[in-house]
């Protein structure tokens, strides 16, 4: 039986870490750095990653902010108690479920050809959602409210990361439900948990378009219900800010998914393109098994495309990442700051002050973030997040580039779609 912290604490040690005890915390003797950090630790949903890879680090007084997983690790094998912090505190942060069943979305996100033909006579018409997303063709799950905080306690912590963070989960689930559907061969397989985790295929050029495509009302909704300084644009703003966003979150997406799902060794042949494709540069020509007739040879296209993920940019990026061991809030802060980003040619002063306002808070955010995990001195991490939002800058303009080129050759003579939404 653990002691009560009704009595002394003198001559105990924290279990944790070995220093002085103050008390039982959460079920255990421990120190208050150690249950701080429990708290923040249960009460933000963290997952740590080992930073040695050997999940078996020393964890004591001098050194037990060196592994942040280890040290969770260890709080939860000395005893301490998940629920005792949580049931204080289920306000704060809403339960986020890792995965969403895929039957949660019955209206599963489907285009006929009429619909096609449709959106690619206009690239703008295709994206009235964003200012009317209820008009929309498409079904797209509502995004669950976020709780605001109520007390002074939850005021410290990075909610704005927090409700980036819970929407970026739900539209990923969506995402992946909606190219789930898209592929008929998937779908007796999205019950199946004997494979569940293991639904990637190879991506190609018109399958690509078409997931893109459907995902629109998806990214639309999560614009509109994530980001609260969006409202105070026009539409014509709107539409500014939500074209140039689509090709850097694309862009930054298909990086982050790689990072997560692709060893180091791979990176510069393994692309994870979508939720649920992937181009792999030792089979390339997967990738252009369904592209129309162009100007230049199959085996031509390919060596472009080799040359595509091999770029100097997406590998930095890539190696940024995996340096960083980035956070889910930390991609959070990048995915707002992609989005309030005013290098576009139709921006204007009220989109210039919105997104300068936006980002003071994001960085407002990542002080508070650093600060409840304890982190010192976190200078160099942030000035490290800051290089790494310029190199996704690059990456994005890069992908103009090379879209852009592959229409020369008349890659997206017979679908524009993938074409139209990276034209500035």
């Amino acid at each position: 039986m653990f002691q009560q912290s009704s009595m002394s604490t003198g001559g105990r040690s924290c279990r944790v870490c070995c220093d002085r005890s103050d008390g039982a915390h959460f079920g255990i003797d421990s120190c208050r750095a150690c249950a701080a950090f429990f708290r923040r630790s249960v009460a933000m949903q963290k997952k740590y990653v080992c930073r040695q890879g050997s999940n078996s680090c020393d964890i004591n007084k001098s050194v037990r902010c060196i592994c942040r997983k280890c040290r969770f690790e260890k709080c939860l094998s000395a005893g301490m108690l998940p629920e005792s912090v949580q049931n204080k505190r289920d306000h704060i942060v809403p339960k986020i479920p890792e995965e969403t069943e895929p039957q949660k979305y019955s209206q599963f996100l489907t285009v006929s050809p009429s619909d096609n033909e449709t959106l690619q006579r206009s690239t703008q018409s295709a994206f009235q959602l964003v200012n009317h997303p209820q008009s929309s063709i498409f079904r797209v799950p509502t995004v669950e409210p976020y709780t605001q905080p109520t007390t002074s306690t939850q005021m410290d912590l990075p909610h704005i990361l927090m409700k980036i963070t819970q929407n970026y989960r739900q539209l990923c689930a969506v995402r992946k439900s909606t190219e789930l559907s898209m592929n008929g061969s998937s779908l007796r397989n999205m019950f199946d948990e004997s494979i569940k985790g293991a639904d990637l295929v190879y991506g190609s050029t018109l399958k690509t378009s078409n997931i893109l495509r459907a995902q629109m009302p998806a990214l639309a909704e999560f614009v509109n219900t994530t980001f609260d300084e969006f409202a105070l644009l026009s539409q014509e703003e709107k539409w500014s800010v939500f074209h140039a966003f689509l090709v850097m979150m694309f862009s930054m997406d298909s990086i982050y998914r790689t990072y997560r799902l692709v060893p180091p060794d791979l990176y510069s042949t393994m692309n994870i393109v979508t939720e649920t494709t992937f181009v792999d540069s030792n089979d390339i020509m997967q990738f252009f098994v369904d592209a129309p007739q162009s100007k230049l040879s199959k085996e031509e296209l390919a060596r472009m495309m080799r040359d595509c993920m091999s770029d100097k940019y997406r590998l930095c990026a890539l190696k940024s990442l995996k340096k960083l061991e980035i956070t889910e809030h930390e991609y959070s802060a990048l995915l707002a700051l992609g989005l309030w980003s005013t290098y576009t040619k139709s921006s204007s002063e009220t989109i210039e002050r919105v997104a300068a306002e936006a980002r003071a808070k994001i960085f407002d955010e990542l002080h508070l973030l650093y600060r409840t995990d304890g982190t010192d001195n976190y200078a160099v991490r942030l000035g490290e997040l800051v290089m790494l939002n310029g190199t996704f800058q690059l990456v994005c303009c890069k992908f103009r580039e090379d879209i852009e080129l592959f229409n020369l050759f008349d890659l997206f003579q017979e679908d524009t779609f993938l074409y139209d939404i990276t034209k500035q």
